[in-house]
């Protein structure tokens, strides 16, 4: 296959600036947050973390083009696979497809996907073109999605066919929404005050090539909701550079990954775990991503692993408990993999000696809040226990204790490693309001939080919420 020749993003380099906070001084300074943790942190000197000033999240996907991994396998699956050159060719037509709508720069992007190529090539078509793409479970009743749209102000959403009849119902009242695109299947009826696009047809006639929005590394690059477990849901902002830290301080120095590798992710692409298994991890290396839609069964989890090999498998304690109970099991063949994580809740001794048993695989556990976008803590690879002796990643040095996961996960002061559970989220915030604070870049601090990638514990009170 011909290699394409797309306008690279900045490759990381050491940053041209002094260490510390800096604040933005682009043009879209607007859209920078100002980042309170300091570039020279005890965690990001552990890991040797520099990005330059100007950088747009985008150069994960597309830096693969300028390292020679054009041909290699980024995604693979039920619903077909995609190269790193045809995922970035698709990646850009999304976002000259988008720029189309009448966006502005920093304008949220709704996403309600399954996981198939097109999640990544939307996502980093958005990203790319300097908007900021929203990932909502796909489980998202209607009064949410109403929600959803409200409160970021979303004017375009991405949808699948299947989940057509939600927006059905959560348009019903007012909403932002002007634009809907659905994928995979044709929209069922009309949707008044909404432009209805067919994305198959509505893609073909953009160009496969598209230079990277001249974004801030504090710039914003894409949101996600917290659960709405003390509350109504949060929006979790992630800025520009964070992708690559969570790469370089749990994936590079845990996973070990390299272009050989195939990883699978069960739980999905809208929640954080999945979404640094899916994305960001293989990405940033040149691997390949095994995207499963639909429910995964204990069946369907197995043909998959049969059929694409994976060798990096991740999922859920819940998940584990189901496939070393499911009768296939005597059957299943996980020798393609070499590394089993498990994260959101504790692995109980049980199923972790059951899965051993069964697979010769041990688990790693971990916690991975979607405030932090990726893993704050874990055990080992190899442990012969399936407690989770918190160790804050990249490596136990910067961390002189063990914590329980229960304390690390609802003790807000709890510190494992480098990273913490943060509290600066939004608690709901409108547009109107984002524009009016959008004047002063500051004025974002105390409701729009960003993911805890670099950060030493920050009190929940800096952020003015709670819990």
């Amino acid at each position: 296959m011909a290699r394409l020749d797309f306008p690279d993003c900045p490759s990381l380099r050491p940053a041209a600036e002094p260490a510390g906070l800096q604040a933005s001084s682009s043009n879209s300074g607007a859209l920078s947050l100002p980042d309170r943790v300091p570039w020279d942190c005890p965690g990001a000197r552990e890991i040797g973390f520099t990005i330059p000033e100007r950088y747009n999240a985008s150069a994960v996907l597309f830096d693969n083009l300028a390292a020679g991994r054009g041909d290699r396998l980024a995604v693979t699956g039920p619903a077909g696979g995609r190269s790193y050159a045809q995922l970035a060719a698709d990646a850009a037509r999304w976002g000259n497809a988008f720029a189309t709508l009448g966006l502005s720069r920093g304008d949220r992007i709704l996403l309600v996907l399954d996981d198939t190529p097109i999640y990544p090539a939307a996502f980093f078509g958005a990203v790319r073109g300097g908007f900021v793409p929203i990932l909502i479970n796909v489980l998202t009743p209607p009064d949410l999605l109403r929600f959803y749209l409200e409160d970021s102000g979303a004017e375009v959403a991405v949808a699948e066919a299947e989940f057509y009849d939600r927006f059905e119902a959560a348009c019903g009242g007012r909403t932002p929404l002007k634009t809907l695109v659905v994928v995979n299947g044709e929209p069922s009826t009309a949707l008044r005050g909404v432009d209805i696009k067919k994305a198959n047809e509505w893609l073909e006639s953009f160009a496969d090539r598209l230079a990277c929005a001249d974004t801030h590394r504090n710039d914003m690059a894409f949101w996600m909701y917290s659960s709405g477990s003390t509350g109504r849901p949060k929006g979790i902002v992630h800025l520009q550079h964070d992708m690559t830290y969570t790469h370089q301080s749990y994936a590079r120095a845990v996973l070990k990954l390299t272009p050989n590798d195939v990883c699978f992710s069960v739980p999905k692409i809208f929640f954080s775990y999945g979404f640094g298994n899916s994305i960001t991890f293989p990405f940033s290396v040149g691997a390949a991503s095994l995207l499963m839609p639909g429910r995964a069964t204990p069946a369907a989890v197995f043909a998959a692993v049969a059929q694409y090999r994976p060798t990096v498998f991740y999922g859920l304690p819940t998940l584990y408990t189901l496939l070393t109970h499911a009768p296939e099991i005597k059957d299943a063949d996980f020798s393609s993999v070499r590394f089993a994580v498990s994260a959101a809740e504790i692995l109980s001794t049980e199923i972790f000696n059951a899965w051993k048993q069964a697979t010769g695989l041990k688990s790693s556990s971990a916690l991975a809040p979607p405030k932090c976008s990726t893993f704050i803590c874990r055990t080992p690879p190899n442990t012969k226990s399936s407690a989770l002796r918190a160790r804050g990643c990249p490596a136990t040095k910067s961390c002189s204790k063990t914590i329980s996961a229960t304390k690390c996960r609802t003790d807000a002061k709890a510190r494992c490693g480098f990273a913490a559970i943060p509290a600066r989220r939004c608690s709901g915030t409108s547009r109107s309001e984002l524009r009016r604070r959008s004047a002063t870049a500051a004025g974002y601090a105390p409701a729009i939080g960003w993911s805890a990638t670099r950060m030493d514990f920050t009190s929940s009170t800096a952020a003015g919420t709670t819990s």
